[in-house]
């Protein structure tokens, strides 16, 4: 939205539409589809996660593991719409976690978080006619955390040795070959990073973006700023440095933040709710009860927005929803409490799946957990 500027309220108007609007909602049932990850997990809480789902051909599928841990190899698992709660084994997976669904050249496509074997060869995952096949030779890349196909070419974000960019690109989904990173019009510095990574690409008014993020261990000190693909090479476009807080905390996870755009604006969690129009300034949503989000989900070009916060002993688990991007436009769908928090979730015409669990600490029995929640 090009204009989104002039439809930014005050915190305390917009709370106080998102009051209204919560008297007039109702406290939503959920069915319980069971918890198919605690089966492969027994002994470990944190693997049993569910840290991204996506419906797919009429599928309902999730992502678990735990890269920190090396759990693998890692089931893919799903249920049919038509038979849910029935959970089903489609492939296992050599790689310690699956932790992100994606849509590549119209096929499923899952990064390699952590491939088991050789860490000089990253790997991508596609399910092709009902079968996944490994997608290898990703320079440099032990951990493959997002992919885009931009202007031709399959764009990987991955972990890389200090050294290195850690941005890599292909033709052919096969030979990939790095990309240069420029600030200031010089090639960026990494010799003194002991974590090299790009995490996440961002598609914004037809222009390409990556986050990169490392620590200089020699300075001591955090690098984490924004880069713009253009004449083959990504070039300095922000500092996120204090402009981006943090609001979840988990080994496994960040920063893979949940993005969506709607009408020119993208829409970014941290754990805070932001948005943004040109990648350089970001301005924080306020949301009810000091409510976190945990996942954006895009569906029939509506955005919906899961949030939680701790009421008492439980969760008061929330999903908003915006078809045009305008803070005012937020509508509440459903809300419910329940003993831990989501963790993702996804959305098709009849209802909202959700996984639930405790990521922090030593997780919880619930970990992994899936529930229905019919929509009106």
């Amino acid at each position: 939205m090009k204009h989104y500027k002039k439809y930014v309220i005050s915190a305390i108007v917009f709370l106080t539409m998102l009051c209204l609007c919560s008297c007039n909602s109702r406290t939503s049932s959920y069915k319980d589809l069971g918890c198919p990850t605690k089966e492969y997990y027994q002994n470990n809480l944190i693997a049993r996660c569910v840290w991204d789902m996506t419906i797919f051909e009429n599928k309902l599928y999730i992502g678990c593991g735990d890269y920190s841990n090396n759990s693998g190899p890692t089931p893919v698992l799903y249920c049919n719409l038509s038979d849910l709660g029935n959970w089903k084994e489609q492939a296992v997976l050599q790689d310690e976690q699956l932790g992100r669904f994606l849509l590549i050249d119209d096929k499923l496509t899952i990064p390699g978080f952590d491939p088991i074997g050789s860490p000089e060869l990253g790997t991508y995952y596609q399910l092709d006619n009902g079968v996944w096949q490994t997608k290898s030779g990703l320079l440099d890349g032990l951990h493959n955390f997002d992919l885009i196909r931009y202007d031709g070419k399959l764009f990987a974000g991955i972990g890389a040795s200090r050294g290195s960019t850690p941005i890599i690109a292909s033709e052919d989904g096969k030979d990939f070959v790095r990309i240069p990173m420029n600030k200031d019009g010089e090639p960026i510095q990494t010799s003194g990073g002991e974590c090299i990574r790009s995490h996440n690409f961002y598609v914004l008014n037809d222009n390409l973006y990556a986050s990169f993020w490392y620590e200089n261990m020699d300075e001591n000190k955090l690098v984490s700023e924004i880069y713009r693909y253009e004449n083959g090479a990504f070039a300095f476009h922000n500092n996120l440095v204090g402009k981006l807080n943090t609001g979840l905390s988990c080994r496994n996870i960040p920063p893979k933040w949940a993005k969506a755009v709607i009408n020119d604006t993208l829409f970014l969690t941290t754990g805070h709710l932001y948005y943004t129009n040109d990648m350089s300034e970001f301005t924080l949503i306020n949301l009810p009860e000091y409510a976190q989000t945990y996942d954006l989900y895009v569906y029939d070009n509506t955005l919906y927005i899961l949030t939680a916060s701790l009421d008492e002993d439980e969760y008061k688990i929330t999903v908003y929803s915006t078809s045009t991007g305008e803070i005012d436009s937020f509508k509440k769908e459903i809300t419910f409490n329940y003993s831990v928090h989501p963790t993702s979730f996804a959305v098709n015409d009849d209802s909202f799946f959700m996984a639930l669990g405790k990521w922090w600490n030593d997780g919880a029995e619930q970990n992994g957990t899936i529930v229905q929640i019919k929509r009106d």
